[in-house]
């Protein structure tokens, strides 16, 4: 499977896997010269869409459709690589457009249904997503693509069932998946389920060791685990991979105030202040840090600051307010 999340870039190589097939296509002889201009825009409309020069891009698929050249797979191509560049360009309604054309020029190929599944979970409409997804299996139901990607809107949307049978399928398919191991872990950690989620971040920190988000995610659960010293190992590992981490910072800061270990997490709190200055939960952590040193003014300080860019964490609320009592904050609500 390919890397994941924000990180993940499958959809970008849909498109090199229909460069392969006009690569070839262009190789062949063409029945007329008019054909071959075709197929020439085409080509080079996929170069362009490879290259990431979306607006050319645009301009010479456009050209490609409109010399009546393409047909059947050729037509779909030109449909969904134009479909790409509109998406890159922010133009997603047009995106859609061609995406769900070139589905209907080739139903059986998974392609175009998955880029506009994932085009459709952007936009937020997680609903017509799995519907694509769930179209793609329907046709190839080994299609592990597919079941990552369906399993993490259901995941997202706190359905956590459906994720997990996904998941399971996928893993039964290609049991060294690191992302999917990584993806069913969050699922049981999201259940509380932290030991059998850390089983599944195992399996994943072992098929891909170099995976910084794996072990933030193990750090995390370790830390759950009361496994302080586990987790900073995770979280140190993590940046040797990823030297700017937030996560990897805050999270090691977290594991040393764990093990009062408070002038170490004081400087990876103020390290990854210094990556985001905004973060509430870094914020919150070195207030922690003040106060395992005895600064409890300082802590104050940081609480406030903290609850005032975030006032939904709970465990923040409660220490703001104890040392609001001694204090005198302004009024909390």
């Amino acid at each position: 499977m390919a890397q994941a999340s924000e990180n993940i870039k499958w959809p970008r190589q849909l498109a090199v896997f229909f460069l392969a097939g006009a690569l070839l296509l262009t190789g062949c002889d063409q029945a007329s010269e008019d054909s071959v201009d075709g197929f020439a825009l085409l080509d080079q409309g996929i170069r362009q869409v490879s290259d990431e020069a979306f607006s050319d891009a645009i301009a010479t698929l456009t050209q490609a459709l409109e010399s009546n050249d393409l047909e059947g797979e050729d037509l779909a191509r030109a449909y969904f690589n134009r479909g790409i560049a509109y998406e890159e360009s922010k133009r997603n309604g047009e995106a859609l457009e061609d995406f769900t054309v070139a589905a209907q020029l080739l139903p059986d190929d998974p392609r175009a249904y998955m880029r506009r599944a994932s085009l459709y979970e952007k936009m937020g409409d997680h609903d017509l997503a799995i519907a694509d997804y769930t179209a793609v299996l329907e046709r190839a139901p080994g299609n592990t693509f597919a079941l990552y990607w369906r399993g993490r809107i259901y995941a997202r949307t706190g359905r956590y069932t459906e994720a997990l049978s996904d998941f399971d399928k996928a893993l039964e398919l290609d049991p060294e998946d690191a992302l999917t191991f990584l993806a069913r872990g969050e699922v049981f950690e999201a259940e509380g389920a932290l030991r059998r989620a850390k089983q599944d971040y195992d399996e994943a920190v072992a098929l891909d060791p170099q995976d910084p988000e794996a072990r933030i995610t193990r750090g995390r659960t370790l830390l759950g685990l009361n496994q302080a010293a586990d987790a900073v190992e995770d979280y140190t590992a993590a940046l040797e991979f990823r030297p700017v981490s937030t996560a990897a910072l805050t999270g090691r800061c977290k594991a040393y105030l764990a093990l009062d270990k408070f002038e170490e997490a004081l400087e990876d709190c103020t390290q990854s202040l210094v990556y985001d200055a905004q973060d509430a939960n870094t914020i919150y952590a070195l207030g922690q840090v003040y106060e395992g040193l005895g600064d409890k003014r300082g802590a104050f300080t940081e609480y406030q600051r903290a609850y005032e860019i975030d006032s939904s964490n709970e465990a923040l609320v409660a220490d703001y307010q104890r040392l609001a009592k001694e204090f005198g904050p302004r009024e909390i609500q």
